[in-house]
């Protein structure tokens, strides 16, 4: 048995001395591989900071609404109309408090192109030479702002309406603007004057609210805010101002609307 057992212990002995034996790594060895794990690092740093600045701009793209073709957003077309009306047509309308004339269907006396405005001014017409002669035109001045709306969400749209004069000497008897979309009214706002002991009107500053709802899906749709007040003075217009904002799904508040949603057919 022992000769076996010597036999072994040679055999393995041979093996183990075939086996070549490794090399203790230098420390430039050492300092080479811990530079290529260190550009390896930074290389995976940058991959993951790129990474991370391109998901929220994706993500944001994917969010942005499709901007339509075919329309110059940002203007709109300001028509001005006039139809004659006597001081006794005007009274008859302030006494009744009602048939403040709407937007007329026929074709308007003047038809420019203009930036949406922060607010829709009675008095915008004054700002331009083709318009501005319109001012003093006898009967009842109007003034209607044209175009198309983008609806980007689905749902319901609250447009609030404000439409507010400052005091002064002279202003107007009644006021009345209305909002349409694809030719039907979302809201009508109205304000008439106060009248003193003597019965002549007083024109004090006003300033009323008037809201609307209107279900609408994601798309471009007619629209057009008309304005017109009983009796002109260029006073008045310049002081008769109406603005208008959106509720639209997911928001808390109004917010004004910004001047891109807007804009005109080419």
């Amino acid at each position: 048995m022992r000769p076996m057992r010597l036999l072994l212990s040679t055999t393995l002995l041979a093996l183990g001395l075939a086996v070549p034996l490794q090399a203790q790594p230098t420390v430039e060895d050492l300092d080479q591989r811990l530079r290529a794990v260190e550009g390896n690092l930074q290389e995976i740093l940058m991959l993951l900071k790129g990474q991370q600045e391109a998901e929220p701009a994706a993500a944001q793209e994917a969010q942005a609404p499709v901007v339509p073709t075919g329309y110059q957003w940002g203007a709109l077309f300001l028509d001005v109309f006039s139809s004659p009306m006597s001081d006794q047509d005007v009274r008859n309308i302030w006494n009744a408090r009602e048939n403040v004339p709407d937007a007329p269907s026929n074709a308007p006396l003047e038809s420019i192109l203009v930036q949406v405005p922060s607010a829709f001014k009675w008095g915008a017409l004054l700002d331009d030479a083709k318009t501005a002669k319109y001012a003093k035109s006898e009967g009842n001045l109007r003034i209607q702002w044209s175009g198309v709306f983008h609806a980007i969400k689905d749902g319901e749209h609250t447009f609030v309406a404000n439409l507010s004069r400052e005091s002064g000497r002279e202003g107007p008897a009644a006021c009345r603007g209305i909002v349409k979309l694809n030719e039907k009214p979302v809201l009508d706002i109205r304000v008439y004057a106060a009248q003193d002991q003597s019965g002549a009107y007083e024109y004090a500053a006003f300033n009323v609210n008037e809201q609307g709802k209107v279900s609408l899906a994601p798309g471009v749709y007619d629209f057009s805010f008309f304005l017109t007040c009983l009796g002109n003075n260029e006073e008045a217009m310049k002081n008769t101002v109406a603005t208008l904002r959106l509720i639209e799904p997911g928001d808390r508040a109004p917010k004004p609307i910004p001047p891109e949603r807007f804009g005109i057919r080419m």
